[in-house]
């Protein structure tokens, strides 16, 4: 009587092919955690260097900002001092608009700077050359 057993090239060949299925799999199963492990971190640093060059665009727009108020608003001021006595009353009231000006374009800056520093990761802002970055635009934005 004949028995349904595979014949000894097909057993072996269906071996081979259920040893490359596992080979297989044993490789993707450990390649596949390390490969998205590596986009995770790519998409992170692109993230990162997106939202520090946000952060940086934004400080140096309100530090402009700032200057250029600062700038429109003493030149009446210095107009007004070389003028004669009368004027220098008119002068007065134009260094007061001046520091005025200054100071709102100073909180003006001050506000895109939480602004952009909101729209950063919490996982970016742990970064130290970010906090180095916002110190230093906060001490120059200040002074």
């Amino acid at each position: 009587m004949e028995t349904d057993r595979p014949s000894e090239k097909g057993f072996q060949t269906a071996c081979r092919r259920i040893r490359t299925d596992r080979l297989i799999s044993t490789i993707l199963n450990h390649t596949k955690p390390t490969m998205l492990k590596t986009k995770r971190n790519a998409e992170a640093l692109l993230f990162k260097h997106d939202a520090l060059q946000n952060y940086l665009l934004a400080a140096d727009a309100a530090a402009s900002a700032a200057v250029s108020a600062a700038d429109a608003a003493a030149s009446p001021a210095e107009a007004a001092a070389s003028a004669a006595s009368p004027a220098e009353a008119a002068a007065s009231v134009a260094a007061d608009a001046a520091d005025a000006a200054s100071v709102t374009a100073v909180d003006a800056a001050l506000v895109a700077e939480a602004a952009a520093s909101a729209a950063l990761s919490p996982q970016a802002v742990k970064n130290k050359d970010i906090r180095a970055a916002a110190k230093r635009d906060f001490f120059i934005l200040n002074t």
